[in-house]
């Protein structure tokens, strides 16, 4: 919850993602962690997805949810832009390639750029198998677009997610 870092908050409200922010998770104090940054627990609740673009100055505070953002683009009514985002292809993975070639195998239209992509939603039940380059943040945006209902999605490592996220 440190505040340069939740960008992608307002960019999940604009999609229409309905988000309820509970005080610090049970037995975590507000501040936890070697870096003592707040944390939050998030409720989200099921919601029609619309389309937005997330670009520009807001970059910076949701650069790594930028795979979570793409993958609930996939389910969101309209094209979803996101632009200014070329420090995703210098993470873990090109996240920008791997996000747009594992959204076209799951079915998905999807459009590469260099500095982001263009995602079309709702084009319904999506199935298929990814790959998340050992990348975490990879293996959980498509471990939460795969839980939909109707959904079949296999991530090749899902273990990789215990890198940031232990028993996701």
């Amino acid at each position: 919850m440190n505040p340069p870092r939740i960008g992608f908050l307002p960019a999940m409200e604009r999609m229409g993602v309905r988000v309820e922010v509970a005080g610090p998770p049970a037995g975590i104090p507000a501040e936890a962690g070697s870096l003592e940054e707040p944390v939050a627990d998030l409720r989200v609740h099921p919601s029609a997805l619309q389309a937005t673009t997330i670009e520009g100055e807001e970059i910076p505070t949701l650069i790594d949810e930028l795979p979570l953002l793409a993958a609930l683009a996939a389910g969101a009514r309209g094209t979803t832009v996101i632009r200014d985002a070329e420090e995703l292809r210098v993470k873990e993975s090109d996240r920008i390639r791997v996000m747009v070639k594992n959204l076209e195998r799951v079915g998905v239209a999807v459009r590469e750029h260099p500095d982001g992509m263009e995602v079309t939603g709702g084009t319904g039940v999506l199935r298929g198998a990814v790959a998340a380059h050992h990348d975490h943040r990879i293996a959980m945006a498509f471990g939460v677009l795969g839980a939909l209902p109707g959904n079949r999605i296999q991530v090749d490592d899902p273990e990789v997610v215990e890198v940031s996220f232990p028993g996701f």
